[in-house]
């Protein structure tokens, strides 16, 4: 399993030994301060070994050190090769919307055939007036108020389309 661009099964082992725990080091040290304001911990990188499983694979990312004390829920993505942050930290309540705006998205590309994944996350952006929008990594950069007026330009355009359609027929 490669760990970060190492693969710790070439070359001398100790030299990719003393490279991987220096990038732990150096990964340890990018903590930031927990966006919640009655939580008082920080945002710590989780990697390998400790990190959550998603979509067949360990993936890292930072979660709040309070987690386990007060139940803080604020996480953040990050790149799996850089542990560079993308996005803004979320909590359970806009990752859950974060999710189920997608859903709405690509539900959006399911019923429509002609468009495609890329297409339906274009047709999005235009929609959303959004000139910084990323097809790599779409909406996380949304926070709680961007995905539920995301959600409300999604049914308000179903609803003109399905009107247009409507007085085609």
């Amino acid at each position: 399993m490669s760990i970060a661009g190492n693969n710790p099964g070439t070359g001398n082992p100790f030299e990719t030994a003393k490279r991987f725990f220096k990038q732990q080091q150096n990964i340890r040290g990018m903590s930031i301060p927990c966006p919640d304001s009655h939580c008082g911990g920080k945002l710590d990188v989780v990697t390998q070994g400790e990190s959550k499983y998603r979509k067949g694979e360990w993936r890292a990312f930072r979660g709040c050190t309070n987690h386990f004390r007060n139940g803080c829920s604020y996480t953040q993505t990050l790149d799996q090769v850089t542990y560079e942050p993308i996005g803004v930290p979320a909590n359970a309540e806009t990752r859950a919307l974060r999710e189920r705006l997608c859903a709405e998205i690509l539900k959006f590309k399911n019923d429509y055939r002609f468009i495609d994944r890329n297409g339906a996350f274009t047709t999005f952006a235009y929609l959303m007036e959004d000139s910084q929008f990323n097809l790599k990594h779409p909406i996380v950069n949304y926070d709680k108020d961007k995905c539920l007026l995301g959600l409300e330009r999604l049914r308000r355009f179903r609803r003109e389309l399905a009107d247009e359609t409507a007085v085609v027929a």
